[in-house]
């Protein structure tokens, strides 16, 4: 392991990326009971808040409900290639069809995503992938519940999560 120095007084400790052995145990925690609930954000597409915004850094393709893509309403097209199968966290396969590209925007900074669609029943209208976490840097904060982006001077912008009264006038 090896140290970066962060701020004054202040260091980060680096684990070994390939490492051979289990490393050291510099604390343990007790095991934590309390299930979190998802962590969403308002993202806004074309003047329309989608307060249901997922960001999943394990995640690598953007995804968008059915019901998104009619409530703004946006015209889906085809996969350009032969349909193909995303493997979901609940273990289903989903086939995936269509997508739409879409200027997404959170905290003032917009990206161009590619968002394909997937099927019904999904908790959220959007969810951003490591394609969109990693051209602005995003960071999340886990234990405070708010991320960290780049701002276009440089600047760190806070984006917390969405209040929980704005998800009755989402769709």
């Amino acid at each position: 392991m090896s140290r970066i120095a962060n701020k004054p007084n202040q260091s980060i400790v680096v684990a070994g990326i390939a490492a051979t052995q289990e490393p050291i145990v510099l604390q343990k925690l007790s095991k934590n009971d309390k299930v979190p609930s998802c962590f969403f954000i308002i993202s806004w597409v074309g003047g329309t808040p989608l307060p249901r915004t997922l960001i999943d850094s394990g995640a690598c393709i953007d995804l968008i409900s059915p019901a998104t893509v009619q409530r703004l309403p946006l015209q889906a097209r085809a996969i350009g290639e032969s349909p193909w199968s995303l493997r979901v966290a609940s273990d289903k396969l989903v086939p995936i069809t269509k997508y739409v590209d879409i200027p997404v925007n959170v905290a003032g900074i917009k990206i161009m995503v590619m968002a394909y669609l997937t099927g019904i029943g999904v908790t959220y209208d959007l969810l951003l992938s490591r394609r969109w976490i990693e051209p602005i840097s995003a960071e999340e904060n886990f234990q405070h519940r708010y991320f960290i982006i780049n701002g276009p001077n440089g600047e760190k912008l806070v984006v917390p999560p969405t209040k929980k009264d704005m998800f009755k006038d989402s769709g």
